[in-house]
């Protein structure tokens, strides 16, 4: 064997073991402890063997394997044969991920059914009052968990709710949710004022909820300010990383939520100061009112 025959074999099967390693982590996330992992990776790839085998090649303590393919049998990811000395079969690949996210499902449903009870249990404890409120804050990260938050943070508002976004977190599903949340807010009697950057991608989202929300158009790009979320003078959402144009479309946001009346406050100042230097928008068209008067000129 030429040496580098010897070297393509040793890089695949460092690719190999790479790529299983890969797979395992991947699939502790659906469920399996790590030996599980192994053991349905190695065979699903490999087909049926016996546990000895399968202990000396994944390098596991006879009682370790035997457990874990104990643990797997009932879950229906491992089957053994009839014969002696006895075999093991790992389930199809795809049907193995099938299985683990039928799992989860089912445990998520199971959740969802009990938290309704969970919730008049909490109520039901009597306990003597604590600590009055302090001022809080949460650092959070991800676009998807930031709206979660302000979805929340909107339905619990009483009065008003201010909101600079930009263009992009108004398009899109997501966006349309947001719109949506807002514009019922707005009809129970909520004050909402949002602004934006209304470029002619964002108007045609925005003039469906010109009568219940005020838009204002500012240049976000040109005058970059962080996203702000105030709801009445109680909580706000305050960006502090992961804009596009600083950093990219596909950073990950990071936002400050805080509970400070006086840091809402001084939130909700700069905000009316965004606003007053804003352009206000036609209700039909959605564009700025001296862009629309500069074109009817």
């Amino acid at each position: 064997m030429t040496d580098r025959v010897l070297r393509d074999r040793m890089s695949l099967g460092h690719h190999t073991a790479r790529t299983m390693e890969e797979i395992v982590d991947q699939l502790v996330e659906y469920g399996l402890s790590k030996n599980e992992a192994k053991v349905v990776t190695f065979l699903a790839k490999r087909g049926a063997e016996r546990a000895s085998v399968l202990a000396r090649a994944l390098k596991l303590n006879r009682t370790e394997t035997y457990r874990t393919l104990r643990n797997l049998q009932r879950r229906g990811l491992v089957e053994a044969s009839l014969e002696q000395p006895v075999r093991f079969q790992a389930a199809p690949f795809s049907g193995c991920l099938e299985i683990l996210i039928s799992e989860r499902k089912n445990r998520l449903a199971a959740l969802e059914e009990r938290s309704e009870i969970l919730e008049h249990a909490f109520e039901s404890i009597n306990v003597e009052t604590g600590a009055p409120a302090f001022e809080r804050f949460q650092v959070i990260e991800g676009r998807a968990r930031i709206g979660q938050k302000l979805l929340l943070m909107c339905e619990s508002s009483k009065l008003q709710i201010d909101s600079i976004m930009r263009s992009s977190d108004l398009v899109g599903g997501s966006g349309r949710v947001v719109l949506d949340t807002l514009s019922t807010l707005a009809k129970r009697g909520r004050q909402i004022r949002v602004i934006t950057d209304i470029n002619a991608a964002i108007a045609r989202f925005v003039e469906p909820f010109q009568n219940s929300i005020a838009f204002r158009h500012l240049d976000l790009v040109r005058r970059p300010v962080p996203r702000v979320s105030i709801i009445d003078d109680t909580e706000a959402l305050f960006g502090i990383g992961g804009s596009e144009e600083a950093t990219g479309r596909g950073s990950e946001q990071v936002t400050l939520w805080i509970s400070s009346r006086s840091f809402v406050r001084n939130l909700r100042a700069y905000f009316n100061e965004m606003w007053s230097s804003a352009t206000p928008t036609l209700a039909k068209t959605g564009k700025p009112e001296e862009e629309s008067t500069g074109r009817q000129a």
